[in-house]
């Protein structure tokens, strides 16, 4: 193995390189400590604000509207399933 003559055998662009990534990082932990206290309270807020209730009924009645707007297949989609299965092994479909 081939050693520089630098400290530890690493160049020291590479170690410039590891210290400004390290500092950014330091920075975006830093950062979050700050504001995720912040953003904490603004979700238990808007938790506080929401209307459970509206909400549960408005969402409720989606399930009910998407049938009537297409209803499900007559079928599961198996008998189809097997069909193709048969046809790629080579044997009838019937």
């Amino acid at each position: 193995m081939r050693r520089s003559g630098f400290a530890g055998g690493r160049r020291p662009e590479w170690n410039r390189a590891v210290r400004v990534e390290e500092e950014s990082l330091r920075e975006y932990v830093a950062r979050w400590k700050r504001v995720g206290p912040l953003l904490e309270k603004q979700r238990e807020e808007d938790v506080r604000r929401s209307d459970t209730i509206s909400a549960f009924a408005f969402f409720a009645g989606m399930p009910l509207y998407n049938l009537k707007k297409s209803p499900p297949p007559p079928t599961s989609g198996l008998v189809e399933q097997q069909r193709w299965f048969r046809k790629m092994a080579g044997r009838s479909t019937s």
